[in-house]
């Protein structure tokens, strides 16, 4: 395998389970772009655009429109959305037309936009639907090396606790009952996830939070060649990971 295959990196997890901190596995070199919904959400909010030029693409006016009007995330929001203005490569909205689901768009569009650049890159998501599973799958149809970095908790109360600490610091709020029900989903894609995957590295982040606090579980290698890292397997990954790889064998 040579240097210029690109490769797209997904950081996956429940809502509150530490993906940002993710980043701290692998050198800088290697992440290529990087993609956080909620980091595009918030350049939005405090700078008041977002500059494509960050990204290395440059949409035109009807790009964009045809992006937001096949967004089923937008519903009603999409009309909206046509007072967008794009000059000079940066996007710009009302305020209170901002919001995730416009963030998470416009997040989509990128990561569709590298994948046909080829340009390598890293995304964040709660990957509580199965787009995100078969986002890895077309990568992987299209040359890219795909790679997993996957961490949840063993209890969503431990997720629900860190939301609202990270709410008490100015961060952003998720429902209660969306971080649980995300949890669940999100845990349950993992096996499939796992399998489109080239290299899939598993973490375990219920202690408290911090990277020197997380446990490195498994490394699986084109999807079936496990190796544990540690005798201590919580009982999320032994349901969601090992039991499903025995149901499949």
């Amino acid at each position: 395998m040579t240097d210029d295959v690109p490769r797209v990196r997904m950081f996956a997890g429940p809502n509150g389970s530490g993906k940002s901190t993710l980043n701290t596995v692998l050198p800088s070199k290697l992440i290529g772009q990087y993609l956080n919904a909620d980091e595009l959400e918030q350049q939005m909010r405090t700078e008041g655009y977002l500059n494509f030029s960050d990204f290395g693409v440059s949409p035109t006016q009807d790009e964009l429109l045809h992006v937001f009007d096949n967004a089923s995330l937008l519903g009603s929001q999409r009309d909206e959305l046509q007072r967008f203005s794009l000059a000079e490569n940066l996007f710009t909205i009302p305020l209170d037309a901002i919001n995730s689901y416009v963030a998470a768009t416009l997040a989509g569009y990128l990561r569709r936009e590298f994948l046909r650049r080829t340009i390598s890159f890293t995304f964040e998501t709660v990957m509580s639907h199965p787009s995100k599973v078969d986002f890895l799958a077309t990568a992987q149809e299209q040359g890219f090396r795909t790679y997993l970095y996957y961490v949840a908790t063993e209890d969503p109360l431990i997720n629900i606790a860190r939301v609202r600490n990270r709410v008490a610091t100015g961060g952003h709020d998720v429902p209660e009952d969306k971080i649980k029900n995300r949890y669940f989903r999100s845990l349950d894609l993992l096996y499939s996830a796992i399998r489109n995957s080239h290299r899939a590295y598993i973490f375990d982040n219920s202690g408290k939070t911090g990277p020197e606090n997380r446990t490195w579980l498994a490394e699986i290698t084109d999807g079936t060649d496990l190796e544990l890292k540690t005798n201590r397997i919580p009982a999320w990954f032994e349901k969601y990971v090992l039991n499903k790889a025995g149901n499949s064998r």
